[in-house]
């Protein structure tokens, strides 16, 4: 349920930046999902699911690998992990629209 949830919102954010005399593509949430789902089916939606696992994978061994030192090294393993995880998020975005 992730991934097509994830996919309507990156696609929500980005019709938010739009310039002046351009409209909106989705009216709302459920719209974004109808409009998907009429475009390319239930399939669609998962568009992006690789890039959404693996970040996910990646994201999770780098919060586990090592706990003790996760503890010991909070903000520096804390920040990796946000650089890390925000650079993935970008291609995310790239792939979904």
């Amino acid at each position: 349920m992730v991934t097509p949830t994830d996919l309507v919102k990156v696609r929500m954010q980005a019709q938010g930046k739009l310039g002046p005399g351009q409209t909106k593509r989705y009216k709302n949430t459920w719209a974004a999902f109808k409009e998907i789902i009429d475009a390319g089916g239930m399939r669609a939606l998962y568009v992006g699911i690789g890039p959404t696992v693996k970040r996910a994978a990646i994201l999770t061994a780098t919060q586990v690998k090592n706990i003790k030192q996760i503890n010991k090294q909070a903000l520096n393993v804390g920040t990796f992990c946000v650089i890390l995880n925000h650079s993935i998020e970008v291609l995310d975005i790239y792939i979904y629209w």
